[in-house]
């Protein structure tokens, strides 16, 4: 995770986060499972925009920390029930997802992150271990 809710409660009120994560009628305190939901969407985000030039997920970014923190505010006022975002929040989430995008394309960077090898290809599988060890085929 690039935040924690403790993080965005340092940039936003209690309140104003505890109104966003209330649903109808919900009761009047914070949810913090649904900022953590929020955190974890954000950080996805991230992810998959980066992972082809960086190895992910980056550690100790303050940059990305704040974007994660941005965009998880984003999400917290799109997922509420009248599903209503202010301006001001969506233009700021809107400049994190181009500033990502600027990452990915090498307009920008991120100090300290791990870039991938040149020519490196990312493969993500779940396949069991290969049935067709090399000591088997020299068996054959």
């Amino acid at each position: 995770m690039y935040c924690t809710v403790e993080d965005i409660l340092a940039r936003h009120s209690v309140e104003v986060v505890r109104k966003l994560t209330q649903v109808g009628g919900s009761p009047a305190q914070l949810d913090y499972e649904r900022v953590r939901v929020a955190i974890q969407d954000a950080s996805a985000v991230i992810d998959q925009k980066l992972h082809t030039r960086y190895v992910v997920p980056i550690s100790g970014s303050d940059v990305l920390r704040k974007i994660a923190i941005d965009i998880s505010v984003y999400y917290l006022h799109r997922n509420r029930h009248d599903n209503e975002v202010p301006k001001e929040v969506k233009n700021v989430y809107i400049a994190a997802i181009e500033f990502l995008d600027a990452v990915r394309d090498g307009r920008e960077s991120i100090p300290g992150a791990v870039e991938r090898a040149a020519n490196s290809r990312v493969i993500i599988t779940n396949e069991p271990s290969r049935r067709f060890t090399d000591k088997i085929i020299k068996e054959m």
